[in-house]
């Protein structure tokens, strides 16, 4: 029988910005911490689809995730699910990366680990900011919690800072352009007569995958020109075929 060492937790296999650019990143979200005076940020991101995650932490959350961003010091980040942490731990460039937690039931939930980690920072008055898809059920809890804290918004100074891109985040860009003018040579060069929207998606994701793209969603629809029936593109792709009119 052979053994494999696990890999070690600073191993990275993965894209990521420079040291230099989450340098950038943090001293500017922390000169707006202190404009607002604020000790800590606390972020919450679902389903991938919110930004902040990735862009402070590099890790590509799937699902629930939390960051809890000092003014000083080291960040913690908590995940789900907890077969997700391994992952985590080797794409976030932070090191304190923990499971969120779940209730006796066994579904998610992330508040009482929350309130624990902040407690552990001596969080109990000041002001800490909050920023992402906070559910009023988890700001219920974390008010009860810290009844002493001033809550304050911070997702918009997120996204105004976001607004602005570095020459490593223009040159990830335009990686990313590349790759969708490779999917629509490929569509205009492979697309057939009687194809459907899912062989369609295919030609797609086909032409970056093996580049290291990841498939966000496509906006597609088949449809006769002369008596269009689509409306928008869609955001889910359908059996219905692709047909050569005359």
């Amino acid at each position: 029988m052979t053994t494999t060492a696990a890999l070690p937790l600073t191993d990275r296999d993965y894209p990521r910005f420079t040291a230099a650019e989450f340098d950038r990143r943090d001293a500017e979200i922390r000169t707006r911490m202190d404009a607002l005076d604020l000790q800590l940020v606390v972020v919450c991101g679902r389903g991938g689809r919110d930004p902040n995650v990735l862009y402070l932490s590099d890790w590509w959350s799937t699902r629930e995730a939390w960051v809890l961003f000092p003014r000083h010091g080291d960040p913690t980040m908590l995940i789900q699910l907890s077969n997700h942490l391994p992952l985590a731990r080797r794409m976030s460039r932070f090191p304190d990366v923990r499971f969120g937690g779940s209730a006796p039931t066994g579904s998610v939930d992330t508040a009482p680990t929350l309130v624990e980690c902040l407690r552990e920072r001596g969080v109990s008055t000041g002001r800490v900011g909050l920023a992402g898809t906070v559910t009023w059920r988890e700001y219920a809890r974390l008010t009860a919690a810290f009844p002493g804290v001033e809550w304050v918004e911070f997702g918009g100074q997120l996204v105004d800072q976001r607004q602005v891109k570095s020459a490593e985040e223009l040159q990830r860009l335009a990686v990313s352009a590349r790759m969708c003018d490779a999917s629509a040579m490929a569509i205009a060069e492979q697309a057939r007569p009687g194809m459907t929207e899912h062989e369609l998606a295919r030609i797609i994701e086909d032409s970056y995958l093996a580049d290291g793209g990841i498939n966000g969603i496509h906006f597609m629809v088949a449809t006769q020109m002369a008596d269009p029936r689509g409306g928008v593109p869609c955001q889910h792709q359908s059996d219905r075929r692709r047909i050569r009119y005359r």
